[in-house]
């Protein structure tokens, strides 16, 4: 997604309001989309002609003054394409996220959104380090002497080589390619530790270097801990506390303190208050939470200033802290900052057992399921500005079952600020209870995860504790989990989950009755946003039932669907979460709501959406009937009806475009129709729009009975009662397949609730006439003129990457498989378009990398597939990049570990 740098905005301008929330004529998700918004073929994106538009295209017309003699110095540019010109796309956004928001925008309900905008290192304000200050130390050589060609245990060097590089201050202990043999001491719960500040573990590349835990008696153990040794949790005071005199509210960022000379600017405090009796009646616990077990709400902050006895915080809070439970300001124990992990791969040999892999057999000694319960890839532990880049797990030579980790993948416990990037951990031996087989598992705060994946995981990713608050998964994905993603247990406070893709999965934001602690109400003020299934089925995609409020805001792909029904048999969810944007999540801006907080909060504007645009009229519109008119045309009424009823009362729409006066590819597509609901059965109602593929029907002739099938889902909507609302309907996939088809785009308008409500829109012969707004996209496309790398499988080869046929492909099986596409010469690179085999069905994982030599390269993206298309995919870049070759390197897909490209175009200036 590579946006969290772009920091050039534009004001928004409102337009009306409806029951999608509040409909603009812009859009902050346009020129800047990533893979993960969901017309995932990105937003600005587009497409096989490198022709300007007409707007663009008047360098040759007649009255150009091109020629004249008596041209200044000033009108030489005559040659020089003129700038496209803007536009703002159609788009709704929330009722909660006007185009005015501030962080203390607070709606007449009282509802508001958190500033999420602080997740990750150094506050989301820097990207974490290419090279950090100090030496680098190459394991391979003196004094260390490791050989990653042998199957030797290289544990106690590379130890030896993170100590010894952190004695010094800091630097980077460099792993080679190789494969790299570890195991935890005797003795000890850890095979790697990273306990110094300023000190990074750097591999030569996901496809290079390879770090293999050998041991399998791995219960309650780590493969590699970052964090101090030694030192206090959050959850325990020390000596230095001080009482807060007057309860601080969710969003403050000032706490008022009876002795302020306990503390000085820099520190690091944990602001906390109890789970008092009282404070677990209020939330319907007692008789199942503790007072001793659970904590209570916990935040680690920075003093920033310092005024009488007010403490000036770096981040807002995230909860109400009452001084009726003790709430209190505690001089933090010892944290690493400036910590990270990054370039390799990670796997853990499988343990041998053949039974005792019950769900509960982490808890009886001697099965299987015991010697790997609570064992960790990965945990980082009271780290404050840290990271973990490029790093994935993957199935070591000596697994015979496809088996990449024991339990867990990434921990974050009591950490904040730290940002994990482009890390796929997948395929856990153990996915039984007791917290075993989790992807990602958040219990710290204000962590960014981003373009992160998990694959075949018993959770995705998981919410943990009162102290986990103000985390941000932004983009990546979940595919083929046991479970769902889920908010875990023990309330934890305003979280973000923000274009997730969800490939036969769900998020899971509720009451959970289990637990030995009841884990109970789970997640409050935590916010979903532009959520995108992929399965095709009609599952719901989000449950969201959290404790007081939650916000689940927009939905994409299918499932779309969004339950919100408060809970009653167990523990009343009361009052019901609010709720925006059901299956329509495409024409939602900000496409990223942490994004535009962030160019906010830095530049005082939100993102630029202003893009290239161009918009279609039908060229043919009707509405079909069945029963008595089952044989009537409505090719010429001024309406276009849409009802799914009994016999008799079922109307279907249809319409077609013709997209052959489009002036170049198209990315993204919207259709705008002006709609109400007209039914006496009730106000609120459901439209959907699916693709058609034969354009043959015609608008004077087509009825019921000739109508034309309908193909796959596109996006849905709702009405209400008049007066009319402008409806935003997604329908970029059926528009890019046509533009590189036929070149005629039929659409169908219906519903699919047995029962409906009827929808009346204006055709084109009516007084607001349909219309299809495209997104252009890339106008400078270049072409590779060789490609090189792994060899394909039977029936695929590199080359078909660059035949422009998108049902011939690339496929190969390998962690790291690569393909390099070489552009012919050094030129300005701004992104690249990829398309991806069954792309339409799953998400595939992967690295660019680019180069000039052809010897040094340098990562510029990574992440994930949309999910949604077949395709071309674009990777839209904030700044250009020198490159002639551009390879891409390949980590499997939500299915399997197959990796497979039918076509790939880089982007110019």
């Amino acid at each position: 997604m590579r946006l969290r740098h772009l920091l050039l905005a534009s004001l928004l301008t409102a337009c009306t309001t409806g029951p999608q929330g509040t409909l603009l004529d812009d859009d902050d998700a346009a020129a800047n989309d990533d893979d993960s918004g969901d017309d995932d073929d990105a937003a600005n994106d587009d497409d096989d002609t490198a022709n300007d538009d007409d707007a663009a295209d008047d360098d040759d017309t007649a009255d150009d003054d091109d020629d004249t003699a008596d041209d200044d110095d000033s009108g030489d540019d005559d040659d020089v394409t003129p700038p496209p010109i803007l536009e703002e796309p159609s788009r709704w956004r929330s009722g909660l996220y006007p185009a005015s928001w501030d962080p203390s925008f607070t709606s007449p309900d009282g509802l508001f959104l958190h500033d999420f905008s602080y997740a990750g290192y150094h506050l989301g304000e820097d990207a974490p380090p290419r090279v950090v200050p100090g030496p680098t130390v190459d394991v391979t050589q003196a004094p260390y002497n490791v050989d990653p060609t042998s199957t030797a245990d290289s544990t106690s060097a590379i130890q030896a080589a993170l100590d010894d590089v952190g004695d010094l201050g800091g630097g980077t202990v460099l792993l080679p390619a190789g494969t790299y043999y570890v195991a935890p001491p005797s003795g000890d719960n850890a095979a790697l530790r990273l306990r110094h500040d300023g000190v990074v573990l750097q591999g030569a590349g996901r496809d290079a270097t390879y770090v293999v835990n050998t041991a399998t008696d791995m219960r309650s153990k780590q493969v590699i801990r970052v964090g101090p040794d030694g030192g206090r949790s959050w959850t325990s005071d020390g000596a230095i506390v001080s009482a807060i005199v007057s309860d601080a509210e969710a969003r403050d960022t000032v706490v008022s303190v009876d002795d302020s000379s306990l503390f000085a600017p820099n520190d690091l405090v944990v602001v906390r208050s109890t789970a008092t009796t009282d404070w677990i009646a209020d939330h319907d616990m007692t008789g199942e939470w503790t007072t001793g077990s659970l904590g209570g709400p916990t935040f680690l902050r920075r003093v920033v200033a310092i005024s009488g006895d007010d403490l000036t915080l770096d981040i807002p809070l995230r909860y109400p802290l009452l001084t009726r439970d003790d709430a209190r300001v505690v001089l933090a124990g010892t944290h690493l900052s400036e910590v990270g992990l990054q370039d390799f791969s990670l796997g853990m040999v499988q343990h041998p057992g053949t039974s005792g892999w019950g769900d509960n057999d982490y808890s009886s000694s001697g099965t299987s399921a015991y010697d790997v319960h609570a064992s960790d890839a990965i945990v980082v532990n009271r780290v404050v500005d840290g990271w973990v880049l490029r790093v994935s797990s993957f199935q070591p030579a000596a697994n015979n079952d496809l088996v990449h980790i024991l339990s867990d993948g990434i921990v974050l416990s009591q950490a904040r600020s730290v940002t994990v990037q482009d890390a796929v951990f997948s395929y856990p031996q153990y996915e039984g209870g007791g917290g075993n087989g989790y992807g990602f598992v958040l219990q710290g705060g204000d962590n960014l995860l981003l373009d992160c994946s998990a694959v075949s995981t018993r959770h995705g990713f998981s919410w943990k504790k009162p102290w986990a608050s103000g985390n941000v998964v932004r983009g990546g994905s979940s595919g083929n989990p046991r479970l769902a993603v889920d908010f875990h247990m023990h309330l934890s406070m305003a979280n973000l989950i923000d274009g997730l893709i969800l490939h036969d999965d769900f998020i899971d934001a509720t009451y959970r009755p289990w637990g030995t602690v009841t884990h109970g109400h789970t997640t409050t003020d935590s916010v979903l946003w532009n959520t995108v299934g992929i399965d095709g089925g009609d599952a719901r995609l989000v449950d969201s039932r959290q404790y007081d409020m939650g916000y689940a805001i927009g939905t994409a792909g299918r499932p779309f669907g969004i339950t919100t029904t408060p809970l009653t048999d167990t523990r009343d969810t009361s009052p019901e979460d609010f709720v925006e944007g059901e299956g329509n999540s495409a024409t939602l801006t900000p496409a990223s709501l942490v994004e535009d907080q962030l160019a906010r909060r830095l530049t005082g504007n939100p993102l630029p959406t202003a893009v290239e645009l161009e918009v279609l009229s039908p060229v043919a519109d009707a509405y079909v009937r069945d029963g008595a008119d089952e044989s009537t045309n409505f090719g010429t009424d001024t309406q276009l009806r849409v009802k799914d009823a009994s016999s008799g009362y079922t109307r279907q729409s249809f319409l077609r475009f013709d997209l052959g006066s489009l002036s170049r590819a198209p990315s993204r597509s919207t259709l705008v129709l002006e709609c109400r609901t007209a039914d006496s059965g009730g106000s609120i109602a459901d439209l959907r729009a699916f693709g058609v593929s034969d354009d043959s029907w015609a608008e004077s002739s087509v009825t019921w009975l000739t109508r034309p099938p309908l193909g796959d889902f596109l996006s849905r909507a709702q009405t209400d009662a008049p007066p009319a609302q402008t409806i935003l309907l997604d329908v970029t996939e059926a528009v890019r397949a046509e533009y590189d088809g036929d070149g005629v785009v039929s659409l169908g308008l219906v519903q699919e609730m047995d029962s409906g409500l009827q929808v009346i829109c204006d055709s084109r012969e009516g007084a607001a006439p349909p219309m299809l707004e495209v997104e252009l996209g890339p106008a400078n496309l270049l072409t590779a003129v060789s490609v090189a790398g792994a060899t394909g499988a039977t029936g695929t080869s590199l080359a078909e990457t660059i035949d422009g046929d998108l049902t011939t492909r690339w496929s190969n099986q390998d962690q790291g498989a690569q393909v390099t596409w070489d552009l012919g010469s050094v030129q300005d690179v701004t992104g690249v378009g990829i398309a991806f085999h069954s792309g339409d069905e799953r998400v595939g994982f992967f690295e660019l990398r680019v180069s000039t030599d052809g010897v040094i390269w340098t990562p510029v993206d990574g992440g994930n597939s949309g999910g949604r298309s077949l395709q071309l995919e674009w990777r839209l870049w904030a700044s250009s990049v020198q490159a002639r070759y551009v390879r891409f390197v390949g980590f499997g897909n939500s299915d399997s570990d197959w990796n497979s490209v039918t076509e790939f175009v880089a982007v110019g200036p």
